[in-house]
């Protein structure tokens, strides 16, 4: 009944903010799925096989999980955010920051640590240590041609 007094704007928001709840559940229930792939290069490098046991109850709980993010006030979050109204533009007018050298360099520091994060990801791919620190050295190079040649 109530849905019937919105506008069009309105319905607008509550769909998009029902839609966000889905995707994060969907995106939950995928990480609950990939769990054992993303805990295997702790026991990759190290020459073992993973435990069933240390991703049982992740993996007995997945709808559990998926459901967590809806059941959490994902549906009265939606009707908050629709039913608010968008804030008013601010009358007082800031100057545009130029950013400083720490900006520019930020991308190329992340290079390292988003290379890491690749290598760990795919980490259950790989047979060594010494493998994984070339795959790393490999993607960082890779992650690096791609930062400097696009300038």
């Amino acid at each position: 009944m109530a849905l019937r007094k919105l506008g069009q704007k309105d319905l607008a928001r509550i769909a998009g903010q029902a839609v966000y709840v889905v995707v994060v559940a969907g995106f939950t229930f995928a990480w609950a799925q990939a769990v054992p792939f993303m805990i295997r290069p702790m026991w990759s490098f190290s020459g073992q096989v993973p435990l069933v046991p240390a991703v049982q109850p992740i993996q007995a709980n997945i709808t559990w999980l998926a459901c967590w993010p809806a059941g959490r006030g994902g549906t009265v979050r939606a009707t908050i955010v629709a039913l608010s109204k968008p804030p008013r533009p601010t009358a007082v007018k800031f100057e545009q920051v130029k950013p400083g050298r720490l900006a520019q360099i930020m991308p190329i520091l992340m290079i390292p640590v988003q290379a890491m994060f690749i290598t760990l990801l795919l980490g259950g791919l790989v047979d060594n240590l010494a493998l994984g620190a070339v795959m790393f050295v490999l993607i960082t190079l890779i992650l690096g041609r791609g930062c400097f040649s696009s300038r």
